[in-house]
């Protein structure tokens, strides 16, 4: 069996880009930190290819922010 490993290589990069500029559109006005929330999606996207999609559709059900305080 014949695998081109640059071609998985290539499409793994583009899954990652894909699943970052979804997270990104989605996490937006939903958290303050959203550049770590799609560095987290961008590297669970190359590590475990269907955990950056899981993440991504995380942030598109969360409710946006209404600016309440939070007591912790």
């Amino acid at each position: 069996m014949y695998f081109d490993f640059a071609l998985i290589g290539f499409l793994l990069a583009l899954n990652a880009i894909l699943v970052s500029m979804f997270t990104y559109k989605h996490a937006k006005n939903k958290t303050d930190h959203q550049m770590s929330v799609v560095l987290v999606s961008l590297i669970l996207s190359l590590s475990l290819f269907p955990l950056g999609w899981i993440h991504c559709w995380h942030w598109s059900k969360k409710l946006p922010d209404r600016g309440f305080i939070k007591l912790d």
